[in-house]
C-alpha cells in the first residue's frame, strides 16, 4: 500500500530506483512491525550498498509524505459539511432531529 500511494503521486520514478523505493518500504513496515527496532544498515547491506542508509532515509520521508498528505486529504474529503449532521444519533433522523415539542 505504502508503495502503490507513492508510486500514484510521484510519477518521475526511475526504474533503477525500484530497489530504493521498495527497500524504504520495507524500512517503514518493519519500524511498524518489529518488536525491537532494526538499524537502517542492514537494509542498506541487503541491497549490497548500493543504496547507502541517507538514501533509504531520504526515501522513507518523501514516502511518509505521500501517505500523510493522502490521509489528510482523505479525512478532510469526508469530514461532515452538514452540520446538522454532526453528532447525530445512529437511528435518528434529520426530521427528528428539528422537531421541537
Amino acid at each position: 500500500m505504502l508503495t502503490d500511494l507513492y508510486f500514484n503521486r510521484e510519477h518521475h520514478i526511475q526504474k533503477n530506483d525500484l530497489q530504493l523505493v521498495g527497500t524504504a518500504a520495507m524500512y517503514i513496515a518493519a519500524k511498524i512491525e518489529e518488536q525491537v527496532a532494526v538499524e537502517v544498515s542492514k537494509f542498506a547491506a541487503s541491497t549490497e550498498w548500493k543504496y547507502p542508509a541517507p538514501m533509504i532515509l531520504d526515501m522513507e520521508a518523501k514516502i511518509t509524505k505521500v501517505q500523510f498528505e493522502c490521509e489528510i486529504g482523505t479525512s478532510l474529503a469526508t469530514q461532515p459539511t452538514d452540520h446538522q449532521h454532526v453528532g447525530k444519533p445512529d437511528n435518528a433522523t434529520v426530521g427528528q432531529l428539528h422537531r421541537t415539542e
